[in-house]
């Protein structure tokens, strides 16, 4: 394989002869999180995989055993800083990623996630839009980010919902871990392996087929959710931008000191009185 860009948060390959391409998130182990930088490099790299159908396959995973923790909210912040320009670029990052889930949705190649030992959140979520899954025999998943005091804004309700159905959507978001089980039933996992011969085996076989019917029959499969796809992201961020607002994230699991919702209805009331009084 040879290195086909310089990007400092990511790793990257060409396979040439299965004209497969290798994305390896950069992270330390321990610290999987998605920064600024990776969110930028990420996207430079989708923009350039539009122009490129000769790339068959994107495979993407960590160089770490982990593939990815989602976003640290809190490394966001910087000392000083207004909360509105905070929030919008919080909300910028959450944006980001959804169009990266829609990308692997619409884009002709065919996206593999490999998530190795586990990934949580945002990191879960990045996955949901690919075509294939794997992940080690031993991986631990979760999904749910309700305990912090936000709502998955990159696919892991509405898109998820599509995926796997809505009751399954919903368990998972709100209990702290997803079952192997559950991973297995809904195929969201399409591999559980104790090595990587398996993904070699499944790039070897995607570079066998037609790359003219690959393309069609990708198209032709995501024909039925193409209304959807719009109107669940649009959901995602209608429903988890006011909760960032509320800063309820920026309390810790340790103290889950949320705002009850008696607060929050007297808070709304309090603003609308300010709003008719200016008026």
């Amino acid at each position: 394989m040879s290195p086909l860009f310089n990007y400092r948060t990511l790793n990257t390959r060409l396979d040439k002869k299965t004209k497969s391409l290798n994305i390896k998130l950069n992270f330390l182990e321990g610290e999987e999180f998605y920064t600024n930088e990776m969110i930028s490099e990420l996207d430079q790299l989708f923009n350039w995989l539009a122009g490129h159908l000769e790339i068959q396959s994107v495979i993407f995973s960590s160089i770490t055993s982990h593939f990815s923790r989602g976003i640290n909210l809190k490394s966001f912040t910087v000392p000083g800083e207004d909360d509105k320009d905070l929030i919008e670029k919080i909300n910028s990052a959450f944006s980001k990623l959804r169009s990266f889930n829609r990308a692997m949705m619409l884009l002709p190649q065919v996206f593999i996630i490999d998530y190795s030992m586990g990934a949580q959140a945002s990191g879960f979520e990045f996955g949901i839009g690919a075509d294939l899954r794997l992940a080690n025999k031993n991986c631990k998943m979760s999904l749910c980010t309700l305990d912090r005091g936000l709502l998955p804004m990159s696919g892991g309700i509405s898109l998820l919902e599509l995926q796997v159905g809505p009751n399954y959507a919903k368990k998972w978001n709100l209990l702290p871990q997803v079952s192997k089980k559950d991973l297995q039933l809904t195929g969201y996992i399409s591999t559980f392996y104790e090595d990587s011969t398996e993904l070699e085996e499944m790039i070897t076989n995607l570079a066998k087929l037609s790359p003219t019917a690959r393309i069609q029959a990708k198209g032709c499969m995501i024909q039925g959710q193409l209304d959807q796809i719009e109107k669940v992201f649009n959901a995602e961020s209608n429903y988890g931008l006011p909760l960032l607002l509320m800063n309820d994230w920026k309390n810790t699991k340790d103290t889950n000191d949320f705002q009850s919702v008696t607060e929050i209805a007297n808070s709304l009331t309090e603003y609308k009185s300010e709003i008719y009084q200016e008026l």
